[in-house]
């Protein structure tokens, strides 16, 4: 549906019904859910360095640097690359829109691994 708004500028309106709205809805929840687990960790991580690479922690923070890089790693959106769409009938694998070429790559490889492993099979049957 095509309308004007109060600066007489064109603007689309969409209308969808309930299920699809629903649906809809649940992956913006989704995908808020994820945006605030990141920020949340890379908030967390940043913490954690900046008080262990000060004062006398500064030894300890020379041994845990291979540990803590490696629990950065596993949070980092670039090495996992994508998460999969819950509830589709087929695979979909979100990655970001910033995502660079290590990520689309990672993203792939999630697109091979969920399908050898019929994940999408394996989450119809869960819910």
């Amino acid at each position: 549906v095509h309308t004007n708004n109060a600066m007489n500028m064109p603007q689309t309106i969409v209308k969808l019904d309930d299920e699809t709205a629903d649906k809809s809805a649940e992956l913006a929840v989704g995908n808020t859910i994820l945006k605030l687990s990141e920020g949340l960790s890379r908030a967390l991580l940043g913490i954690i360095k900046e008080e262990i690479t000060t004062g006398y922690y500064k030894f300890a923070a020379a041994a845990l640097k291979k540990p803590f890089h490696n629990i950065k790693k596993r949070f980092d959106a670039d090495e996992i690359g994508g998460a999969p769409f819950l509830g589709l009938q087929s695979l979909v694998v979100k990655a970001h829109g910033s995502s660079n070429a290590k990520a689309i790559k990672n993203a792939i490889k999630q697109c091979i691994l969920f399908a050898e492993q019929d994940i999408v099979d394996k989450i119809g049957e869960k819910i």
